[in-house]
């Protein structure tokens, strides 16, 4: 589809050089304002490259340091010197451990941190040729021209993007391969004009006439310097941070110019005009896709149904408000996943010309895939965690997650209310009926779910009020509408802050209930149920349960384990979705040791790659997942042991899924 920018404002150019006009054939020829010198921008390159070093020299020559400082304390305190005995024998036994435990830290963290810079596994979905021609057609045709390399792959992904990806060469000098990383959302809502200047933008970094020095410097600028997995704790880790730290700050003119140089490379092939409206279009639909995540998409894991033409919504959601959107952008109020945040302006502002002209007769950049519809259905169902079995239309999905949310609130509230007055049913007309007998004490506390009783009592009125007929739901501009019967507003939080453990206030809640027309006769047979209903969001493909191979289903409820694992199979996202598909989950769960409650876990453990695997295992081998290890202990004593294999592959962030549901830290 085509998608129509609207009218927003872009950046007017305040501080930039003009620009300049050359005539050539007595036509005057706009020339860009000149970018920083070659000189300035080949230091630049150097400070970045030499303080990226620096950060490893540092922890090399302290570990070492260390070491030696261990050795010394060895050979000073076993000769003979004018001290007490006490005090050399003190020296000697505190002063060796501790310089041989900070050594040894350092040294090991500059192992991690060596790998960490040299991994190169990656993401998303691979576009071959075949699948896209005419994108593969243009992204050659724009390497060409920036004598750049052309990428080995193009990955697609869910959200907007568009960027070149390649490890740092001085790190890794035997993967010289890119690879583009492209957003579906940009190549659902650019035009081929506007794709082919990000395109131009993503692939300048690599451009040939920037020197060698000049292309890993930019490299370093997209890959920071950590110790692997988040969390660490010690001298390494404190002078990694700290080191960071400053090399960001040091280095952040050198950057700016740097980026400004790879953006006038892009304009001298693409045009000024459509590279600075590609950068702010672009990061425009960042910003706009993390609060239509946020408050649209509700991506919560215990939803079972997903919207249907999700990026068709997006674009829409963006139509809708491209002028507070464009203000935000031009004010720096960018994505989180933004490169350069705090620098659009200047980078704008850097470039000349406004919006370049646009027609309904530019051709879509989706236009560029042979099938795009297969391929954005693809990308859809990736957004969605693996219980989304069930595709409505936008404003019924709208509807169906609103309502989901509520009743799942309600639920857990009337469960604690069951347990506090003993009854099976615990409906809203129940508790207000234990409030009206002066019960309510007892039942406040129980409700306190963090400890506010109000939420719970918001849902279990909220879920009434929808199953009496009496609210409206619908979309609109500042977010989800619920309105009454009488068009206004439907806030169910103010209507619980008015139950009390005052008996009186039971009948004033029950009374405006009524009014409004809220249903509170007890409705027969509706029991608490007793445990969550498990919905499965997340999932890992071929581990080892106990020694037997197969694929593991987070859910919200417990574990889900799936033995066998054919010696041939597909990726560990569409096998995962198949087998939920084909098999009901109460099937999977009524397997004998292949189900495992949430509650019946007593105490559980999720162990990093160790560190063998850390030093002996090759850092660009990406077939190769880091392999986790996980220990499981029931209330019954019994041990389970999850361990990864060579060909395990985890769904996106499902080691760190799995850990918040077992209520641990990977440590």
């Amino acid at each position: 589809m085509r998608f129509d920018t609207g009218v927003a404002p872009l950046p007017a150019r305040t501080d930039a050089a003009p620009a300049r006009f050359a005539f050539v054939g007595g036509s005057p020829v706009m020339q860009l304002p000149r970018p920083a010198g070659r000189s300035r921008t080949l230091f630049d390159a150097l400070l970045i490259v030499g303080l990226t070093w620096g950060v490893f020299a540092v922890l090399f020559i302290g570990g070492l340091g260390a070491l030696a400082s261990a050795v010394w304390l060895l050979w000073w305190g076993t000769g003979d010197r004018d001290l007490p005995d006490t005090t050399q024998t003190g020296l000697l036994i505190l002063g060796v451990p501790i310089a041989l435990t900070v050594g040894g830290n350092l040294l090991l963290g500059l192992l991690r941190a060596l790998r960490t810079m040299r991994a190169d596994r990656p993401s998303g979905y691979s576009l071959s040729p075949e699948a896209a021609p005419g994108l593969w057609a243009v992204i050659r045709e724009v390497a060409a021209e920036l004598t750049a390399p052309v990428p080995a792959e193009i990955r697609m992904i869910t959200w907007p993007d568009c960027h070149l990806e390649s490890p740092p060469r001085s790190f890794m000098p035997r993967n010289r391969e890119y690879r583009l990383y492209l957003g579906m959302p940009v190549l659902t809502m650019a035009s081929q004009v506007e794709l082919r200047a990000l395109l131009a933008v993503a692939l300048a970094p690599a451009a040939g006439s920037h020197g060698r020095l000049r292309r890993e410097a930019l490299r370093l600028i997209d890959t920071p310097v950590s110790l692997g997995v988040p969390g660490r704790r010690g001298p390494a880790a404190m002078i990694v941070r700290q080191c960071r730290r400053v090399r960001d700050i040091v280095t952040r003119p050198a950057r700016r110019r740097l980026t400004s140089m790879g953006d006038h490379t892009a304009a001298a092939v693409a045009g000024a005009s459509p590279v600075r409206y590609g950068i702010w279009s672009l990061a425009l639909w960042m910003a706009a896709w993390e609060d239509f995540l946020e408050y649209r998409l509700l991506s919560g894991p215990a939803e079972v149904v997903a919207p249907r033409h999700a990026y068709a919504a997006f674009a829409d959601f963006v139509a809708r408000r491209i002028d507070d959107y464009g203000r935000r952008v031009v004010t720096d109020d960018v994505s989180t996943r933004w490169p350069d945040r705090g620098e659009l302006g200047r980078r704008l502002a850097a470039l000349p010309g406004g919006r370049p002209p646009t027609h309904d007769t530019v051709p879509a950049a989706s236009g560029l895939v042979t099938d795009v519809d297969a391929l954005t259905s693809l990308m859809e169902s990736r957004l969605y965690s693996l219980g989304r079995t069930e595709y409505l239309d936008w404003s019924d999905y709208v509807e169906a997650v609103t309502v989901g949310s509520h009743r799942r609130g309600a639920e857990e509230a009337r469960r604690l209310s069951a347990q506090a007055i003993g009854d099976e049913f615990a409906q809203l007309s129940h508790v207000l009926d234990e409030v009206a007998a002066g019960r309510g004490g007892e039942l406040f506390r129980a409700l306190a779910i963090g400890g506010v009783p109000t939420v719970g009592l918001a849902h279990m009125i909220w879920t009434a009020a929808y199953d009496s007929g009496v609210l409206h739901i619908a979309e609109g501009d500042d977010g989800i509408e619920v309105r009454d019967r009488d068009g206004e507003l439907f806030d169910a939080e103010r209507i619980a802050v008015m139950l009390t453990p005052d008996p009186e206030s039971a009948g004033r809640v029950a009374r405006q209930l009524t009014e409004s027309g809220v249903d509170l006769t007890p409705r027969p047979g509706d029991r608490v149920p007793n445990h969550r209903v498990p919905v499965p969001y997340t999932g890992i493909g071929a581990v080892e349960v106990n020694g037997t191979l197969g694929d593991l289903v987070v859910t919200t409820a417990g574990l889900l384990f799936v033995p066998g694992l054919p010696a041939e199979s597909d990726a560990a996202p569409e096998r995962l979705a198949a087998i939920l598909s084909r098999w009901p989950l109460r099937t999977l769960m009524a397997r004998p040791g292949c189900w495992l409650p949430f509650h019946d876990v007593s105490d559980a453990s999720v162990a990093p790659p160790s560190l063998w695997w850390e030093l002996t295992t090759d850092a660009d081998h990406a077939a190769i997942e880091p392999p986790w290890r996980i220990d499981i202990v029931t209330v019954e004593g019994r041990r389970h042991l999850i361990r990864w294999t060579e060909r395990t592959e985890s769904l996106p962030s499902a080691v760190f899924h799995l850990a918040a549901e077992l209520r641990t830290d990977p440590a």
